[in-house]
């Protein structure tokens, strides 16, 4: 009896899913348009996409990522979403956290010297990834913008 109560409450805590609060957004997003250039030589379009395993952190809902640039709330990311950004050119600080069991935090340097920039960000098992990558073949068919 005891073990078929802990086999339960293990099941409905992986079936409920572990999610952290969504960030409230204090930085304003530009056009969410993927060919829509800024009109601005100092900052750049920075593309954050989450890319993190579906199998391994799609089921319970691990995969949402929180995501703070430079100190200020942006929102929350699915997995396969993505947020456009406007941002300054040169170094810049992106902050994930991703609950699981329990929160997992990370903070990233990121240099964006053109735009547009494509930042990958992915859950991992006790952490958070992000890095810069190439635009990924067939985005606009894997990715949907979150806002």
């Amino acid at each position: 009896m005891k073990c078929k109560l802990i086999n339960l409450i293990g099941s409905l805590f992986i079936l409920t899913g572990c999610t952290a609060t969504t960030p409230e957004r204090e930085v304003q997003l530009p056009s969410q348009s993927l060919i829509q250039p800024l009109n601005n030589d100092k900052q750049a379009k920075l593309i954050v996409f989450n890319d993190s395993n579906k199998l391994m952190y799609g089921l319970d809902n691990s995969g949402k990522i929180n995501i703070h640039l430079n100190g200020k709330g942006v929102g929350q990311l699915k997995i396969g979403e993505y947020v456009i950004l406007s941002v300054e050119k040169g170094n810049n600080t992106i902050d994930l956290l991703h609950k699981d069991i329990v929160n997992f935090s990370s903070s990233h340097q990121i240099i964006v010297s053109e735009s547009p920039t494509h930042l990958k960000i992915y859950a991992k098992v006790t952490s958070n990834g992000a890095e810069i990558v190439q635009k990924p073949n067939s985005f606009e068919s894997k990715f949907k913008s979150a806002y």
